[in-house]
């Protein structure tokens, strides 16, 4: 008898495994994992997106027979193959009877977002095949499952068809009242997607009533849509938020976090629009401080856009004393992935250039990565400027000359002008920062010499020039270095040209300024046309501030460069470089300077060549 019951167990045992080995292989077969192993492809669909696999003949042929299936298995195989043309922008419109008779009550919740997709499609290539699926859609709306309504919702608004807008009109506005929430956030959706289609005032005024229902009943799963349709349609009808702006500070816990990100920038903006400012009164706003604290546990948020929106909060509406609290969550995100990191930055340089005190403790969390793609290392540098101060300024020079020797040329060519703009911000380490060019015009790379240069004249120029440091010294270095063929650029060129002639009256006509138009002169053909304009000018305010100091030796050699030099602009292909030299010429001569009394005193006397000018 016990021989009897085992053989039995054993027996039924397996049937059972046997019949559960057929449902594991025929739900394998369902979602292709059988054939994507097979191939080595590893995926469930990805066979579908493969070249060829259901355009031909054959193919589409086949398709058809899979549509038509009374299998549910195969009737999902033929809509994926059809969405899959689809990605690939093939026509799809002859398998519409097919795919449209697959709409029925039964019809399980995959196949119908598949459906939905392929009707959405052909509304925009063939509207009026869409239009003979409205009345499955209209049947939908009354499905007593709820995410059948928001397909069916999300549907008819995503066709974007003038002819049924106000039978969707009408559906949104019933859905907007609908019992469940997911319905609701489909309209709300809905909403936005209907606006887009019709961007009017009449489209405004009709579609102003659902979303007054949608703000009003809005719980935690669909203020963040109805809010997005507030932005979209009307972000300037803050009459609408009134009622609804304590009850949303309060739900904002339980909002879903994207919801979250959209509930906090309208609540920010909607503060800095009605709450007086507390750095000006003092006080906080009851409704601020409402806003401050509900939103202060979503800094430790996993979400980093949360997180970012509740920084902003902070900023711009909570008092001084409490801006401490976005350092932390701020130098959190960026630690954070680089694409995270990168947003973030932006946000660190607003608060680096308006408080820059916040960060100042901080500044070694901003130096630059070797890693950091061009535009992180630019933000990086711009904060890292803004956080300069006494107490930090030669850590960070020390980092800026690391940066100097950065492979990048344009990320060198920043490092150096931060150095410069240090140097205005912190006139302490003018000098330093003036020795630091000076090296760096030596460097081997034109780049690094042009934008040294470049920063140096932005120095010379500033009234923070410490006064001990002569500018002529520093002038005639760079003219050294231009007759050792050591500046090359031609924009480097050029401010050394503009430089000898702005501070002329240094001591350099006696000096470094006739003989740099002399060598200068012979290569005039080659100068760029900057230079050839900057060569121009600077041998005319030489030879006029030589004719206003008797004393100087180089008057006749002036006038001989000049005459030399107007003369080779006369034929120049630049007509700027032509008109320049006949302009410049017309003014000296009109001033008393002619060709023929280079070396007597000039035809007019000290003060009526003053006047003369």
């Amino acid at each position: 008898m016990a021989e009897k019951t085992l053989a039995s167990l054993k027996t039924n045992a397996a049937r059972l495994g046997a019949r559960l080995g057929e449902n594991l292989a025929e739900h394998s077969r369902d979602l292709g994992l059988i054939d994507s192993f097979a191939s080595g492809t590893g995926g469930g669909s990805g066979k579908y997106l493969e070249s060829g696999a259901v355009v031909t003949t054959a193919g589409i042929d086949e398709t058809k027979k899979l549509l038509a299936s009374r299998r549910e298995s195969d009737r999902m195989d033929g809509l994926k193959r059809v969405v899959a043309m689809m990605t690939k922008n093939l026509p799809v419109t002859a398998f519409f009877p097919l795919v449209t008779s697959l709409l029925a009550p039964t019809t399980p919740l995959q196949a119908r977002t598949l459906i939905s997709l392929y009707i959405v499609h052909c509304a925009a290539t063939a509207p009026e095949l869409a239009l003979l699926s409205i009345n499955a859609y209209q049947k939908d709306l009354s499905d007593p499952n709820p995410i059948v309504r928001a397909g069916a919702i999300k549907t008819l608004s995503a066709m974007g068809l003038d002819d049924i807008r106000s039978l969707v009109g009408m559906a949104v506005a019933k859905g907007a009242r609908d019992g469940a929430w997911y319905v609701r956030r489909a309209s709300a959706d809905a909403v936005t997607s209907l606006w887009r289609a019709d961007p009017t005032s009449d489209n405004r005024n009709s579609l102003l009533p659902t979303l007054i229902v949608l703000l009003n009943t809005a719980s935690p799963l669909t203020i963040g849509s109805a809010l997005s349709a507030w932005e979209e349609m009307c972000p300037t009808r803050w009459d609408l938020l009134h009622q609804g702006y304590r009850k949303w500070c309060k739900m904002l816990m339980d909002v879903e976090e994207w919801g979250q990100c959209v509930v906090l920038r309208v609540l920010v903006r909607y503060g800095r629009t009605f709450f007086l400012d507390p750095a000006t009164t003092g006080v906080v706003d009851p409704d601020a401080e409402l806003l401050l604290k509900a939103s202060e546990a979503l800094l430790q948020h996993m979400n980093s856009a949360v997180v970012s929106a509740v920084i902003k909060v902070y900023y711009y509406l909570a008092p001084a004393d409490r801006l401490h609290k976005i350092v932390r969550p701020l130098l959190r995100l960026l630690r954070s992935s680089p694409e995270v990191a990168g947003v973030v930055l932006e946000d660190c340089s607003l608060v680096a250039e308006q408080r820059p005190d916040l960060l100042a403790d901080h500044i070694s969390e901003f130096f630059v990565r070797f890693s950091d793609p061009l535009l992180t290392k630019r933000a990086r540098l711009r904060i890292l400027v803004a956080l300069a101060n006494p107490s930090n300024i030669q850590v960070l020079l020390k980092e800026l000359l690391m940066y100097v020797k950065d492979v990048e040329d344009d990320f060198s060519s920043a490092a150096i002008a931060a150095i410069g703009t240090c140097a205005q911000r912190v006139p302490s380490v003018t000098e330093d920062c003036l020795k630091t060019l000076i090296k760096l015009t030596q460097s081997k790379s034109d780049a690094i010499i042009a934008q040294a240069v470049l920063v140096l004249r932005s120095l010379l120029r500033s009234s923070n020039f410490p006064k001990a440091t002569s500018r002529a010294s520093i002038i005639s270095k760079l003219v050294g270095l231009m007759d050792a063929g050591k500046i090359k650029a031609p924009t480097a060129r050029a401010t050394v040209y503009w430089l000898v002639g702005q501070f002329a009256n240094e001591g350099l006509v006696e000096s470094v300024g006739p003989d740099l138009v002399r060598t200068s002169a012979k290569g005039f053909a080659e100068e760029s046309d900057a230079s050839k304009l900057q060569l121009l000018t600077l041998s005319a305010k030489l030879l006029v501030l030589s004719h206003l100091s008797p004393l100087t030796p180089h008057l006749r050699t002036l006038s001989l460069l000049f005459t030399y030099l107007t003369t080779l602009a006369r034929y120049d292909l630049i007509y700027e470089v032509r008109d320049r030299a006949r302009f410049l010429k017309g003014l000296v001569a009109a001033a008393g300077i002619g060709q023929g009394q280079a070396t007597a005193k000039m035809g007019l006397g000290e003060e009526e060549f003053r006047r003369g000018l």
